[in-house]
């Protein structure tokens, strides 16, 4: 339970962290929808679908993807508005205690501009520190911020994936004992993240 409050708490600040501009007037009583957020990830991500991951002795390791998609009615700052949001659970059948928390969601600032992220987050969190990885979306196209590790060309156990967002976790310059990567693109979602033993998997393949 600790954890559940701890991760929503994490994706609410998450969440407030890159601004459209829009006006209270142009505002009041929108939906205010995700397409583009959603767009940003393979559809498959959407289905339960299975991505298959490998490390670098050949292993395989299978996440599924369970999403669920909501939409809610809000008051904020006396601006009335319809938000989506989604939530993409990557879990391994044989390791329940392991997963990965996909979050898409649109709000309204304190100004009334729209928040737009992508987030993801490594479960359960790891006593030496929580890894998670953000990307902000501005006039509907995902943005690059000061402090984003992002990579045009991102080559890792001789597989190369374009425009990825590379995120390490760090206490200081000491990376996590464990979960400590989290590297997301547009073309595969999740392409490679670390297990509890700091383990390195790498997207290759999507079974549906």
């Amino acid at each position: 339970m600790k954890n559940l409050l701890t991760l929503a708490f994490i994706l609410t600040i998450l969440g407030c962290s890159q601004e459209d501009n829009l006006s209270n007037a142009e505002a009041n009583n929108q939906h205010l929808k995700i397409d583009y957020i959603k767009n940003y990830l393979p559809s498959q991500y959407f289905n339960e679908s299975t991505i298959v991951y490998k490390n670098s002795s050949g292993e395989e390791l299978k996440m599924v993807s369970q999403p669920k998609e909501s939409a809610s009615d809000r008051t904020h700052s006396g601006i009335n508005y319809t938000t989506d949001e989604f939530n993409i659970t990557l879990y391994n059948e044989h390791n329940s205690n392991m997963t990965i928390v996909l979050s898409g969601n649109v709000n309204l600032s304190t100004q009334g501009n729209i928040v737009a992220t992508l987030s993801g987050v490594l479960m359960p969190f790891n006593t030496s520190g929580t890894t998670w990885s953000t990307i902000r979306f501005e006039n509907s196209k995902p943005t690059i911020n000061l402090g984003d590790d992002f990579r045009e060309t991102y080559i890792v156990l001789n597989k190369e994936f374009s425009n990825t967002y590379v995120t390490i976790g760090q206490n200081g310059s000491e990376q996590h004992s464990a979960y400590s990567e989290l590297n997301m693109n547009s073309d595969h979602g999740v392409v490679a993240f670390r297990d509890e033993n700091n383990d390195l998997w790498v997207f290759d393949r999507i079974e549906e």
